[in-house]
């Protein structure tokens, strides 16, 4: 999409631009209802609910992602093409060996740009109306005290709803992947299909799911979970969870049971082992499948559109309606802040297990 948008043809060049801004215009709901009714409208080809939110979100990111890819191709500097084209390149091979490696390497450091632009300070203090600059004239700090109540409140919403939905996954995941390793009973493969089914489904429509799910059960029952911490920590945890049976059982597989029988030979009982030997040589592989399930859970979207509601709304949530409504250098203060703590994160899982371990636990 971003390469006809570059054409010389003006037909090329118009039907891309069509594109991008029409898709970037439609919301990502409406666009999913055009492709499940009208796409059978126009070509009679009935999609499934599932193939219907893969194609739109296919549709909607290909438009962003066009943006983002012709920002960097136009940043190649003209010269680049003429001396691709004098050792005899054609179009293609210019582009594929010359002009988009330069141009992926360009437009990968947005984050520096994230965090660099939430310390920008206006040339002077007469300015009224913020704005955003890179590299910043002047360094200030105004910015992070600043930053609006409603995200830091989102942001403990989502650190406290994320610690909630890695214990109760690892709660959930520790037995499930103990169960599917180690036991034999029919119908083995189909529970683990079912339990893994989450990773296949986009969130998008687990978000929709769950708010139907929630209005059908809230007109059984009259208790309503949409827009209720509940409802959206059993939503998160519907997503988090397969994270922690994955990674459980790959560490459950390469188990060797001998050290088991040789503490069954010493005189412990089944549950003595459980607790002083398996789930110690496991605990790298739960360690990592909780720490999977927190990030989930911190940095989803589509499920939390749906089922939050003012007082729980997340982080990314909060943040996302602040760029959308009034983009200024205390979004990126905020998200500067966000990025920090995932730095901290990854500091505290290397001082408490250790990197090589996590990755070795895969």
């Amino acid at each position: 999409v971003a390469l006809p948008g570059l054409s010389s043809n003006r037909w090329l060049k118009g039907a891309s631009r069509v594109y991008v801004e029409l898709v970037r215009a439609v919301p990502i709901l409406v666009l999913i209802l055009w492709v499940y009714y009208g796409l059978p409208q126009i070509t009679g080809l009935q999609l499934t609910v599932f193939w219907s939110g893969v194609l739109a979100l296919a549709l909607s990111d290909s438009a962003f992602q066009a943006e983002i890819f012709r920002a960097g191709i136009q940043s190649i500097a003209r010269g680049q093409y003429e001396a691709a084209y004098s050792v005899s390149l054609n179009y293609r091979d210019t582009m594929r060996y010359v002009i988009l490696p330069q141009a992926i390497r360009r437009i990968l450091p947005a984050l520096v740009v994230v965090i660099g632009g939430s310390f920008s300070a206006p040339p002077n203090d007469t300015v009224i109306v913020s704005y955003i600059q890179f590299p910043p004239e002047r360094l200030t700090l105004q910015w992070y005290a600043r930053i609006p109540a409603s995200q830091l409140h989102a942001l403990a919403v989502s650190f406290v709803l994320g610690l909630a939905v890695a214990l109760a996954a690892s709660l959930i995941g520790v037995p499930a992947a103990l169960v599917l390793v180690r036991g034999r009973f029919r119908g083995k493969t189909l529970v683990s299909v079912i339990l893994k089914a989450p990773l296949q489904i986009p969130h998008v429509v687990c978000g929709i799911a769950f708010l139907q799910l929630y209005y059908r059960f809230g007109d059984m029952t009259n208790l309503y979970l949409q827009g209720t911490n509940l409802g959206l920590f059993l939503g998160h945890l519907f997503l988090a969870t397969p994270f922690v049976i994955g990674s459980v059982s790959t560490v459950l597989l390469r188990f060797n049971p001998r050290l088991e029988e040789a503490a069954q030979a010493l005189g412990a009982g089944p549950w003595r082992t459980l607790w002083r030997v398996t789930l110690p040589v496991i605990a790298p592989g739960i360690f990592t499948g909780a720490l999977y399930a927190f990030i989930v859970s911190f940095v989803d979207v589509p499920v939390a559109v749906f089922l939050a509601s003012a007082d729980t709304t997340t982080f990314p949530v909060e943040l996302f309606h602040a760029l959308e409504q009034d983009f200024n250098p205390s979004s990126l203060a905020s998200a500067s802040l966000a990025a920090g703590f995932a730095v901290l994160l990854v500091v505290a899982a290397q001082r408490l297990v250790g990197m090589e371990t996590l990755l070795h636990s895969k």
